[in-house]
This record gives C-alpha cells, sequence and structure tokens, in this order.
C-alpha cells in the first residue's frame, strides 16, 4: 500500500499522478505497490506479478536544494529507477556501467560497441547490439545479468511501459 501525504500542492498532486498513472498502466500486470509519496517525491517498490519474468521496479524522486542567503534556492529533481528481473535463464554473465577508471580495464572489442564512460565485462565476447542499442536508448546507468537475475538502473523518470517490453525482448533474443 501506498502512503500518500496528502498536501495542497501542485508538486503532489504531479507525484501522486504520476505513480497513479503507472500503475495503471501496469494494471494487466497485477502490481502490488509499497511506499510514500509526498511534494518533495516518493520512493516506491511495485512488484509486478503477472509479467513474463518476475520483476520488482522501485521508483525514487527526492528533491534537492540549494542553501540561498534567506530561503532555498534552484531546486533540483532527482530521479533513480530500478528494474529487477529473476528467472532469466541466460548463461552469461554480463555488466556495463560507467565509469571512466573501470573502462581503462574493458576490452578493446567492447570499447568500440559501446562509447565512453561505458565499460562492459562478459563471460562471452559475443555480445550483441540489441543490449548497446537499449543502453543508448534508455540511457541506462548500470545493466547486468547475474545468476539468473537481471538489474537496470537509470537516472530517469519512466514514462510508461516501453523499457519494460523492450527489456522483455532484449531478453527473449538474448536466451
Amino acid at each position: 500500500m501506498i502512503n500518500f501525504e496528502i498536501a495542497n500542492s501542485t508538486f503532489f498532486e504531479e507525484n501522486k499522478n504520476y505513480i497513479n498513472d503507472l500503475l495503471e498502466k501496469w494494471d494487466k500486470y497485477n502490481p502490488k505497490a509499497t511506499g510514500y509519496c509526498n511534494s518533495y517525491g516518493y520512493d516506491i517498490t511495485v512488484q509486478l506479478n503477472k509479467f513474463t519474468y518476475p520483476t520488482i521496479i522501485k521508483l525514487q524522486k527526492q528533491q534537492n536544494t540549494q542553501s540561498g542567503s534567506l530561503k532555498p534556492i534552484d531546486a533540483i529533481d532527482c530521479y533513480k529507477t530500478e528494474l529487477n528481473f529473476n528467472n532469466v535463464f541466460i548463461k552469461n554473465n554480463v555488466e556495463i556501467g560507467r565509469s571512466k577508471i573501470s573502462r581503462l580495464f574493458t576490452k578493446n572489442k567492447f570499447k568500440k560497441i559501446l562509447g565512453p564512460p561505458y565499460y562492459l565485462k562478459s563471460t562471452n565476447d559475443n555480445i550483441s547490439e540489441i543490449i548497446t542499442d537499449f543502453i543508448a536508448l534508455h540511457n541506462i546507468e548500470f545493466f547486468k545479468l547475474h545468476n539468473n537475475e537481471l538489474t537496470v538502473k537509470t537516472h530517469n523518470k519512466i514514462t510508461c511501459s516501453e523499457i519494460l517490453l523492450n527489456l522483455e525482448k532484449l531478453i527473449k533474443n538474448s536466451a
């Protein structure tokens, strides 16, 4: 259950509407959501029970402000979305992320596939361009497939089920 901390604020209405819209779009997957939502942000965990792969989605938004002399100025919204899929039966392990230091240790073959600052580690030298296209399309920060679990992180606000459907296609094409 989501705890909506009701406030007479357009920010609260925007956050509440965003969460409710996503849950409505995911209704066919029988979502179970927990967390909180207020004027400053939200921290929601959604479990999709009827998706092809058991899925847990974590949605976070927080608002940071810089201190001014009398009042806070320049509020910045920070988003984080994490998608976790279980029972992804693909034999090889893959890790893709953003790190200039880790990129130094990335094979040259992989450096040609992904531009800086991305690094890539894999137990298989044949990485599909489908994965790299997905990383670029959704501005993914971190992608890890290990022990039949897939974790994908982005600092973007997701707006639809497209990322879920693209991940499902990616998994099916990689299996």
